[in-house]
């Protein structure tokens, strides 16, 4: 079982109801950045053929790609259970990168 697919069956048990992306939650986040970015999705879309990560809310989506890993708090969190998403540069030009997010379930 691929490591999207496990995240993709634990969340549908689990009830996804939102996933919330913000910049002041990702490691290469520096405090003196006067621009602060909060997103909020409701849908979860997760396509382990293509290693892809969609979130969507109405007509806006955020998607991640190349993804190398996944994984996830097995305790919920005050906010929710934290993911965190690793991608690689299809490239190989630059090193992966990865990106926390915040799923609160039913």
């Amino acid at each position: 079982m691929s490591q999207l697919g496990s995240l993709k069956r634990f969340l549908d048990k689990k009830q996804l109801k939102k996933v919330i992306f913000t910049s002041e939650n990702q490691k290469w986040y520096d405090d003196y950045d006067p621009c602060k970015l909060e997103f909020s999705f409701d849908e979860m879309i997760i396509l382990e053929s293509s290693n892809v990560i969609f979130l969507r809310s109405g007509d806006n989506i955020l998607s991640l790609s190349n993804i190398k890993s996944v994984r996830r708090s097995y305790e919920a969190m005050p906010l929710g259970i934290l993911i965190i998403v690793t991608c690689e540069d299809k490239y190989g030009l630059s090193k992966a990168k990865s990106y926390i997010l915040i799923a609160q379930c039913g």
